[in-house]
């Protein structure tokens, strides 16, 4: 909703590299995968063995982290820019978006890696997932990060 206070999330979040939200989704989705990781690697254990140590789940730890590095990747490249006085839009976009999927999906992960434990209400995998679902909603659905991407790509390149 707009208002003279709060202008429509995608006009006022996408003139300027938020900082914010978009660096606490990236930190979000690091918080989850550490909590989980640690948990996954000293602690649960099924038939006999830490979960952490079963190569199907090191593949599932290493893909979420290499996800994570190519989000915070994206955005230090868009405040690069930025610093630099060049145009930043889609490139924040890009942030905005791919640092809300893999929040989402690694907390949501997180929860799951983590089992039971992941689930309790006062655990903090739990908060994290929650918390991953209003980086999403609030600077903008994805759909809006997705026409800002494409409307920046077509001035690119169409004719």
């Amino acid at each position: 909703m707009s208002s003279p206070h709060h202008p429509r999330p995608h006009t006022r979040n996408t003139k300027k590299l938020t900082g914010n939200l978009t660096t606490l989704r990236t930190g979000l989705a690091l918080g989850s995968w550490e909590t989980a990781a640690r948990y996954v690697w000293n602690d649960r254990e099924q038939f006999g063995a830490k979960v952490g140590s079963f190569q199907g789940m090191q593949y599932q730890l290493a893909q979420a982290y290499t996800e994570i590095a190519a989000a915070r990747a994206l955005v230090y490249n868009a405040a690069r820019l930025k610093e630099a006085g060049k145009d930043f839009v889609r490139e924040a976009a890009m942030a905005k978006l791919y640092g809300s999927q893999v929040a989402g999906r690694v907390s949501g992960q997180a929860v799951e890696w983590m089992g039971g434990m992941g689930f309790v209400r006062e655990g903090i995998a739990e908060k994290m997932f929650r918390d991953s679902k209003i980086g999403a909603i609030y600077e903008g659905t994805s759909n809006i990060q997705l026409t800002t991407i494409a409307k920046g790509l077509m001035k690119e390149y169409a004719r």
